[in-house]
């Protein structure tokens, strides 16, 4: 006898990938989420970020990624998740201002977290737009 195993939906909400290229960012983002109840998946480029998330898409909560990287930058990445997954839930981090460095194209789909940035203001960022999901799915 089989027994087949379904992660529920609070399950789900709890996991993200995390899309950053200076894995001192990415290890201090990955601790304040994961002591936070989050689980991390982890890409260090935006090539192995889109990969990783056609695969993971339906277990993901929301991508969280940096602006600028080797490979394929954050921009790209988002734009190639935004066409398998119109509905993604997309966090950009950046140093620089969105306004002059993230096209409006993107902007209307994803929210922006500007470096540097405290692990409160992390945790809000991410709970906010895991929110703002919630409010969509309750009213659909």
């Amino acid at each position: 006898m089989r027994m087949s195993f379904m992660r529920n939906k609070t399950d789900i909400r709890k996991n993200i990938l995390l899309v950053e290229d200076d894995r001192a960012i990415r290890d201090l983002c990955q601790s304040v989420l994961s002591r936070n109840g989050f689980e991390c998946i982890s890409a260090a480029d935006g090539v192995t970020g889109f990969e990783t998330y056609k695969v993971r898409k339906d277990d993901l909560a929301l991508v969280l990624s940096d602006l600028s990287m080797p490979a394929m930058g954050g921009i790209g990445m988002i734009h190639e998740i935004l066409n398998i997954d119109p509905g993604a839930n997309v966090i950009l981090m950046s140093g620089y201002n969105p306004d002059e460095v993230v096209p409006c194209d993107i902007r209307k789909f994803c929210s922006v977290l500007r470096k540097p940035f405290t692990p409160a203001q992390l945790l809000q960022a991410v709970k906010r737009c895991l929110e703002c999901d919630t409010e969509v799915s309750a009213t659909a």
